[in-house]
């Protein structure tokens, strides 16, 4: 007769065959999170580009011409002043946010979401302090009415964080990345 004396415990081998399992499931589930995120990331810098094309579309039917920001020059805002308010919105960044902010078009839609998560992860801490653009504007004179070239890009992005090369929104309001622009054009 097997006398009751409680619940069994575990065996050492299952406990150090549970511990393997989960091992290996972690190290699995590393790559596959990180392809997701890059993923996501690829498609929230999308979405940012699309929104840009779509306030400078309206921007566009309201004035008529490519806002006339000039780029801002090395040295323009010293240390000590560069991280005021007013040398923010002085900056060049800070006139391109204004401009298409009355447009659908916030702060938010010029980062790109995985220089934010670098950032974050402390890669240069320094980029905290200052308004930001990870999506350059192109350059159109005055006179000139963007919409006429179709296929001329009207925001590149700073880096390649997607693959592909860096991604753009074409005038049409295509989003692509320099590689399929180039291959396009062959």
């Amino acid at each position: 007769m097997r006398r009751n004396h409680g619940p069994e415990g575990f065996t050492l081998l299952e406990i150090a065959t549970v511990m393997v399992v989960i091992g290996i499931l972690a190290t699995l589930s590393v790559p596959m999170y990180s392809s997701i995120r890059g993923m996501v990331e690829s498609k929230q810098c999308e979405a940012n580009l699309k929104g840009l094309g779509a306030g400078m579309n309206a921007y566009l039917t309201d004035h008529t011409a490519w806002p006339q920001i000039p780029p801002d020059q090395p040295g323009a805002h010293g240390e000590a002043e560069g991280t005021t308010k007013l040398a923010q919105e002085n900056s060049s960044a800070g006139k391109w946010i204004a401009a298409l902010s009355g447009y659908g078009v916030s702060e938010k839609n010029w980062q790109c979401p995985s220089v934010t998560r670098q950032i974050a992860m402390g890669s240069n801490p320094e980029a905290k302090k200052y308004k930001r653009l990870d999506y350059v504007p192109t350059a159109f004179s005055a006179k000139d009415n963007p919409r006429l070239w179709p296929e001329h890009p009207w925001f590149i992005e700073r880096g390649s964080y997607h693959g592909g090369g860096p991604n753009l929104i074409l005038a049409e309001g295509t989003v692509t990345n320099v590689n399929k622009l180039f291959q396009r054009a062959h």
